[in-house]
């Protein structure tokens, strides 16, 4: 295996770019770190293109396109966690076009959501939950920012993913959102359909007057006073009880 020892080695000097959106989304790569990480996310499905390994590391590697060996100074200024476990890769990042979204189930839409841990804890959530795809729409942070692959767990490899600027449309399904309005029904007075679009919104401001024209609205009950949830919990209450009446779950 060879071993990188400068920083001015164009491998380095690649991942280093990567913690940046505009460099990022050119190349459509993705950056990983840390064993289960790095591990779980081969397993869902991502094309890692080069690993690197600290020296000393003996933890799992899985097959990559390329891998190499840093030193430790060089592979610390790497790494983006307090605590690096010794293992990062670059893997190309994976996306779909809204007409290769699977149709049949629960598709969830993003509505300009703002924070990417919010963003991964979703794409988590929907790997669960099994979802067909998750729309992000315009506003909505990059699913692949270090944070939100982070918080999704490996999981955006295993969803597809696909970008719009508008709420799509699709025969067949109906459209809910979460939202406090005076039409929302409760969450558990509605009766979802199997072809069902969940839409989230943005964690202050929730979602678009547009979208709220074309959907149904729920709400969460809140019956100790609380005002909201965090934009994940609420898509984890909401889809888990759409998950729970269409597969008779009791």
């Amino acid at each position: 295996m060879i071993t990188i020892t400068s920083a001015g080695n164009g491998i380095i000097k690649h991942i280093k770019k990567l913690s940046g959106h505009a460099y990022r989304a050119s190349c459509q790569e993705v950056l990983l770190e840390g064993e289960r990480l790095v591990c779980d996310s081969a397993a869902y499905g991502a094309e890692l293109l080069t690993v690197l390994i600290r020296e000393g590391y003996t933890g799992r590697v899985p097959e990559a396109a390329h891998c190499y060996k840093v030193s430790p100074a060089l592979f610390d200024v790497l790494a983006e966690t307090g605590t690096p476990q010794g293992i990062l890769a670059t893997a190309k990042a994976k996306q779909v076009s809204l007409e290769e979204i699977p149709k049949g189930g629960a598709i969830m839409v993003c509505d300009r959501i703002q924070d990417p841990g919010n963003v991964g804890t979703i794409l988590r959530l929907c790997h669960g939950a099994g979802v067909d795809g998750v729309v992000l729409l315009r506003g909505t942070a990059d699913p692949f920012n270090t944070k939100a692959v982070r918080a999704s767990m490996g999981s955006l490899f295993a969803v597809p993913i696909a970008f719009a600027d508008a709420l799509p449309r699709y025969e067949g399904y109906t459209s809910f959102c979460g939202a406090l309005t005076p039409t929302a029904a409760s969450l558990y007075a509605t009766k979802f359909p199997k072809k069902t679009m969940l839409i989230i919104g943005n964690e202050g401001e929730g979602v678009s007057r547009a979208i709220l024209e074309k959907t149904h609205h729920v709400m969460i009950p809140m019956p100790g006073g609380a005002e909201s949830f965090n934009a994940a919990v609420a898509g984890a209450v909401i889809l888990y009880e759409y998950f729970r009446q269409v597969n008779d779950v009791r």
